[in-house]
């Protein structure tokens, strides 16, 4: 089910329930509608949500402002004073934008834009380091390491000023790795259910790997001690 909105500087988000499984969302808009989006200001207070909607199979939306235009994907939209934007083209380049309860921090990265025309823009992004990694075409163009401790949330396409046309939307979320348990309490009250690296079948399964993990450490010290 697509569980998506947009905002203006103008974003539109899908979001993956399972973060320990590998999972895809992907939309062509072919079937002539946005179905399941839904429309959101990262702005305090605003309320015009610019005028999104799907035409021959592409999403448009064509909301003038007071100067250029931009796109980008948006990462990590909690609400409209938590979220984080990679913009282009905007000024030189690339802005990777972040609002941290309400505050915004910057990054620029320049290169060359020529004309307007259809571009795969593609965003890298790793909850865990903060690191977000910038492709065009396939090309690198660089990486960006966000200061926001906010890393998870929706993610989507973003309009802003003179509006944008989007398709074949994809989002993939890789596994992210539990484990391996350290104490034998990790493995109590159905801890050992969250772990995935390795994943156990039971709890003695669990209480099983940490007692000869502690056990080798012991024998390892003790080794070392006898040297």
């Amino acid at each position: 089910m697509k569980k998506i909105f947009m905002l203006l500087g103008i974003m539109l988000f899908v979001g993956l329930a399972n973060h320990c499984e590998a999972s895809t969302f992907f939309d062509d808009f072919n079937d002539g509608n946005a179905d399941g989006w839904s429309a959101h200001s990262p702005y305090p207070g605003r309320s015009d949500f610019g005028n999104w909607r799907v035409e021959d199979g592409i999403v448009k939306q064509d909301n003038g402002g007071d100067h250029n235009g931009y796109a980008g994907i948006t990462v990590w939209y909690q609400d409209d004073k938590n979220w984080v934007d990679v913009f282009y083209p905007y000024g030189i380049g690339f802005r990777v934008m972040e609002v941290i309860d309400g505050n915004f921090y910057y990054g620029d990265y320049p290169t060359i834009f020529s004309e307007r025309k259809w571009q795969d823009l593609k965003i890298d992004a790793n909850s865990i380091t903060g690191e977000l990694a910038i492709y065009l075409d396939d090309e690198y163009i660089a990486t960006h390491t966000v200061v926001t401790p906010n890393r998870t949330g929706l993610s989507g396409i973003s309009s802003g000023n003179a509006g944008g046309s989007f398709d074949d939307f994809s989002l993939t979320s890789k596994p992210i790795l539990v484990g391996p348990p350290t104490k034998l309490n990790q493995c109590a009250k159905k801890g050992w259910k969250t772990f995935n690296n390795p994943s156990f079948k039971n709890q003695g399964a669990c209480v099983s790997y940490v007692q000869k993990a502690i056990l080798k450490k012991i024998k390892k010290a003790i080794k070392n001690a006898n040297k």
